[in-house]
């Protein structure tokens, strides 16, 4: 009796699928979007005359764990500065990288610029991607930002096995984002390009997708979201489509034209919508009122979550990055609740 339970066992744990680990991958990828105008001052020949677009991609790779061989967080920080010289040849970008971590730093009041931009994420540069089949993540960024803002939120997805594509904050030439709807637009247009391009990328479900945005890039996210097929959510972190009017300012202006342009104004999400916010009050600000965001969203499922004791920076991994790299009190404010929302309803 005794061998048949065992036997019973054994058969049960073979035919077991365990969730499988991940190393992260990660890889830049340059692409340039001939229908659209950058720099209209270069010929055509040249190389930003047409739209650059620069993806960051995460992606699930075979676990052979060397920690030593990961990418340092500096890596990630300096993307800004080596497009920026890439876009413009503008030699006032060059050092910016460390002025960006020493701000950081120095307003999260942990660590320093030298162990801020050495601490070790858990991606590794150009891996292979593993065998199989991984549902697709489009991550749109913050106001001027770029995907490392939120790395450890990336590597954590892709553990789990997802693919993350980044949508970097570029407005017009010469790519400073601005308040302007024609600014929103063309990094929701990028988003569309990547959106193609990840079609190609060999093991990556596009029929199983869906859209986190990080602030300013969460009004991005919703109004990219009718352009992809096969969306299954929307994760906006304290997201910019909830527009905190503060008394006649150029962003309320630039709001309201928002507001009566076609896609926006003709926007309905159907899609499930998960919203975390801040939970902190700004005595600082005064607000008249906020855009009710909840009028677009009638026909899907809402989720707002005040998330206890964050502020808005917290829906980065800023603090977190700052604070291990520092040995201070950490915690993941919304990582883990994010990976948990995509995670169990695929």
């Amino acid at each position: 009796m005794r061998s048949l339970i065992f036997l019973v066992f054994i058969v049960l744990a073979s035919c077991s699928h365990p969730t499988p680990r991940f190393d992260v991958g990660y890889r830049s990828v340059f692409l340039s979007d001939s229908s659209r105008i950058f720099n209209p001052e270069l010929e055509a020949t040249k190389l930003m005359h047409f739209r650059p677009i620069d993806i960051d991609v995460w992606y699930p790779t075979d676990s052979v764990s060397i920690p030593s061989e990961t990418i340092e967080y500096g890596y990630f920080l300096g993307l800004l500065e080596s497009r920026a010289l890439k876009y413009l040849d503008n030699p006032a970008y060059k050092g910016f990288t460390a002025q960006m971590a020493n701000d950081i730093v120095g307003q999260l009041k942990c660590s320093d610029t030298s162990r801020f931009l050495h601490y070790k994420t858990a991606s590794y540069l150009n891996r292979n991607q593993s065998k199989g089949t991984f549902p697709l993540v489009i991550y749109l960024a913050s106001y001027n930002g770029m995907g490392y803002e939120n790395v450890p939120l990336m590597e954590s997805l892709v553990k789990k096995g997802f693919v993350v594509a980044s949508v970097n904050s570029i407005g017009r030439y010469p790519g400073d984002m601005t308040t302007k709807k024609e600014d929103l637009m063309e990094q929701v247009n990028d988003a569309i390009k990547v959106y193609s391009y990840c079609k190609s990328i060999p093991g990556v479900d596009t029929t199983n997708i869906t859209l986190i945005g990080y602030s300013w890039g969460g009004l991005a996210a919703a109004l990219l979201s009718p352009h992809i097929t096969h969306l299954k959510r929307i994760i906006s972190l304290d997201g910019s489509e909830f527009h905190h009017y503060s008394g006649g300012s150029a962003e309320d202006k630039d709001f309201d034209s928002l507001r009566s342009f076609s896609a926006f104004k003709d926007l309905k999400i159907k899609v499930p919508y998960f919203r975390f916010e801040q939970s902190a009050v700004d005595t600082s600000a005064h607000y008249d009122s906020v855009y009710n965001f909840k009028e677009k969203l009638a026909n899907s499922q809402v989720s707002i979550q005040k998330v206890s004791g964050a502020e808005h920076i917290d829906f980065s991994s800023f603090r977190y990055i700052v604070n291990q790299s520092g040995n201070c009190p950490s915690k993941s404010l919304f990582i883990d609740s994010v990976v948990k929302i995509i995670a169990t309803k695929e």
